[in-house]
């Protein structure tokens, strides 16, 4: 009898998780999990007990149809309180567009990324900027070189 019961609890339990998963919707995610890459970049600040990360997004919406097409980088900067491990983003920022962005160095003693963005005019000229990003927990400032 006992047997019998356990069976039907056994094959009630599957019954009652079956079946089709809805298709979630939510484009902001859909983005998100589509374009972010991080770019292997992070640095923890133990002086300041936080971590910063660097994520990327490629556009191709930049294009125009009279010249080489070449995409626009955003770059995103995340503190979060976590070691190299998963933990909830305090804060993120958003870097200006520009078609390539390099870490030039990530000064370990305070929290500050040193950057450079690299925009093409229509000739294939370069304009080249440094940047000099300087970080808190929750905030962040970003200052030409």
């Amino acid at each position: 009898m006992i047997r019998l019961i356990l069976f039907s609890i056994v094959l009630i339990s599957f019954s009652v998780h079956s079946g089709p998963l809805e298709r979630a919707v939510n484009s902001e995610l859909e983005f998100v999990l589509n374009k972010l890459v991080w770019t292997g970049e992070r640095q923890r600040f133990e002086k300041y007990d936080f971590e910063a990360r660097l994520y990327k997004t490629s556009s191709m919406d930049s294009c125009a149809i009279l010249y080489e097409c070449r995409a626009l980088e955003k770059i995103y900067v995340v503190t979060t309180e976590a070691d190299g491990e998963e933990a909830p983003v305090m804060s993120i920022y958003q870097l200006p567009e520009a078609h390539k962005w390099e870490v030039l160095n990530w000064d370990e003693s305070e929290p500050e990324i040193t950057l450079k963005s690299i925009n093409y005019r229509k000739d294939g000229s370069e304009i080249t900027r440094k940047y000099l990003l300087k970080l808190t927990y929750i905030s962040a400032t970003i200052e030409d070189l």
